[in-house]
């Protein structure tokens, strides 16, 4: 007997690269939090929330920076009809 197909989900692509972007900060903030209580250090704390942070500002400039890229390029699409 043929085994039934596992059905596919998909998501556009907006909501897939929220849904990334969204993980990876909440991952970066969770590992915040667990440097900061186990080490009780400030500026240990500090200097890996500054490199989180850049992490973090990357992380959004891709975001939003595809996003408006695909909406130019949309609207090129829409003009060239």
């Amino acid at each position: 007997m043929g085994e039934q197909p596992t059905p596919k989900i998909e998501f556009p692509k907006e909501t897939q690269r929220f849904i990334v972007a969204l993980t990876l900060i909440v991952g970066f903030l969770v590992v915040f939090a667990i440097i900061f209580y186990t080490t009780r250090d400030v500026e240990t704390a500090k200097t890996v929330l500054t490199l989180l942070a850049g992490a973090i500002t990357s992380i959004i400039s891709y975001f939003f920076g595809a996003k408006s890229t695909e909406a130019q390029i949309e609207k090129l699409r829409f003009r060239e009809i």
